[in-house]
Parts: C-alpha cells; sequence; structure tokens
C-alpha cells in the first residue's frame, strides 16, 4: 500500500456524468438513474482542504467539463493552487470548446483520453470481486495490500467524503441505498490535513471496499466499446438490491468466469502516445508540450 503523501494527485470528482457507457468503467458512468453534479461550495471545501498537499489536486469525473458550474470551478482553483499543482482529467467532448483559453489559465497539466482507439481500450473488471473468486483469505489481503491500482492511482473525494482509493470511492456510490450526500460511515471528513493519513488509518475502507473490488487481480480485460460489465455473483446482488442502477440485467452485466489474464492489459493502452493525445487536444486548439513533472501541459495554440 501506498500513502497518500506519495501519490502524484489527490482527485476532486466533481460529478459522475459522462457522454460514454464504457465497458467496465472504474466510475460505473451510465450505471446511475441519473449523475451527480458535486456543489460547488463542497467543490470549494475539497479544494481548501487540499491547500497544503504537495502534489497535484485532480479534477475529474466522469466528465468534469459537464459540470454546469465547471467555470466557477475553475476560476477558484486559480485562486487557491498554483497552476503547475492543477491537473484535469478529460475527453475534451464536443460543445465545450468555449472552455480553451480557461483550461489553458487554470491547469498545468491534462490527461486526455476520449475513448476513441480503434478497436477499443481494454478495460479490466472493476467488479468481479476479489472475495468471489479467492477463497483463501490470508492470500486475498496478501493481493489486495499489493494492489497494483492503490499503488500506481489516486485517493479521491466525491460527494461521500475522501477515501485512499478513487475506487474504493466509486464503490461508495454504487452500493449505497440512501442517496449520494448520505454519509458513509468509513469514508473520511473532508477537512484540511486528512490526506497526510498514512497506510494503518486505511483498514476500515479497506475491509468495506477492497474485498468487492477486482483490481488486485488479473481478470481479463474487455473492450470499453463492448457495452457490457462484467460482475461476479456477489457484486452482482448487492448491485441489485442498492436500487442505484438504471437497469439490472443480464445483458448489461457479465457473471465473469474466465479465469486470469497475464500483466499485457495493463500496458496496452499506451500512455505514451502522444499523437492521440495531441489529437484531442487539437480539437480544443490546444496544443501540448511536456511540463516539469512529466505531464502534458496546455497551451492555446
Amino acid at each position: 500500500m501506498q500513502s497518500l503523501i506519495e501519490k502524484d494527485a489527490i482527485q476532486i470528482e466533481i460529478t459522475n456524468a459522462c457522454m460514454n457507457d464504457c465497458s467496465n468503467c472504474t466510475r460505473f458512468c451510465g450505471h446511475f438513474p441519473k449523475p451527480y453534479f458535486m456543489p460547488l461550495e463542497d467543490v470549494k471545501m475539497a479544494i481548501d482542504s487540499l491547500d497544503d498537499f504537495p502534489k497535484m489536486v485532480g479534477i475529474m469525473g466522469g466528465e468534469p467539463l459537464l459540470h454546469p458550474q465547471f467555470e466557477q470551478i475553475c476560476l477558484y482553483l486559480q485562486q487557491a493552487r498554483p497552476k503547475i499543482k492543477c491537473g484535469l482529467w478529460s475527453s475534451f467532448p464536443k460543445g465545450r470548446e468555449h472552455y480553451a483559453e480557461l483550461i489553458c489559465n487554470t491547469f498545468g497539466s491534462v490527461l486526455l483520453n476520449d475513448h476513441s482507439l480503434e478497436p477499443g481500450i481494454p478495460h479490466q473488471p472493476v467488479l468481479t470481486a476479489i472475495k468471489d473468486y479467492v477463497s483463501d483469505e490470508s492470500l486475498m489481503w496478501f493481493l489486495i495490500e499489493r494492489c497494483k491500482i492503490q499503488r500506481s492511482w489516486s485517493a479521491a473525494i466525491n460527494p461521500r467524503g475522501a477515501f485512499f482509493c478513487e475506487i474504493a470511492a466509486a464503490l461508495s456510490l454504487l452500493f449505497n441505498r440512501s442517496g449520494v450526500d448520505a454519509h458513509d460511515p468509513v469514508a473520511w471528513k473532508i477537512e484540511k490535513g486528512w490526506w497526510k493519513k498514512d497506510v494503518i488509518d486505511f483498514h476500515d475502507q479497506m475491509r468495506c471496499y477492497c474485498p468487492h473490488c477486482g483490481m488486485a487481480i488479473n481478470h481479463r480485460p474487455r473492450l470499453d466499446t463492448e457495452g457490457i460489465d462484467d460482475m461476479s455473483p456477489g457484486n452482482f446482488e448487492l448491485v441489485a438490491k442498492s436500487g442505484n442502477v438504471r437497469k439490472i440485467s443480464r445483458e448489461k452485466y457479465h457473471i465473469y468466469n474466465e479465469g486470469c489474464a497475464d500483466n499485457i492489459w495493463f500496458n496496452s493502452f499506451r500512455r505514451n502516445n502522444f499523437d492521440y493525445f495531441a489529437a484531442i487536444a487539437s480539437r480544443y486548439g490546444i496544443k501540448l508540450s511536456f511540463n516539469e513533472i512529466g505531464y502534458f501541459k496546455p497551451e492555446l495554440i
């Protein structure tokens, strides 16, 4: 496990609205009856809670540019943090091109993916719960402690609170019966310094969510274009009972029984494919170059 101070970024997930409905989405976009949009005051509180976090604060979704107060969020972020410590995760959707100058003025880094690569991008199943496939509990926790996602991705804030792992944050929303804004007993309060928690503080969240996640084992990926989500039997029942998804069916949700793969899937979408990212940025009249922290810097052409 990786402590939060070691992470490149902490994400503020301002919405789970998205134009896409990708297979095995890590945010389960398109599954809910309607998306959430974090109120502006809550986003400001999340930004303020990270005012002394020394790494990058990410604005993420879903698709963050769909948030109706995206401009106000950016203007507040400009006042709160240096640009080099602000990142945007986006697909640069059609119809939001007028945000180009705002994006370049706010974010020192952009990370782009519009899911347009052919024939598709492999997405590893999230909802194939490790507890449903690894019967030895000691082995299960051995694998969870070494989860490649927790060691390489981000912590996150969403309407349920703050989480050590962005997948745990998404699972909190998916399994919750009481609504987006309901209290999650294992979520951390969004307050200054919460990110100083170390691995020993993760245990409650880990025990609640990690056994229901499939990212610590190498289940076979599915192309994002297939429109199907892989689930384990236990998670299928949990999601069906939650009442949070727009439709539960065996056509949309596939019960996974295909065994493990090797690690090829993890590198199959090459994030060093500069031409792909540059083409996405060019739709907004933005050019990309590498910045001093190794990410893509946006500038108006």
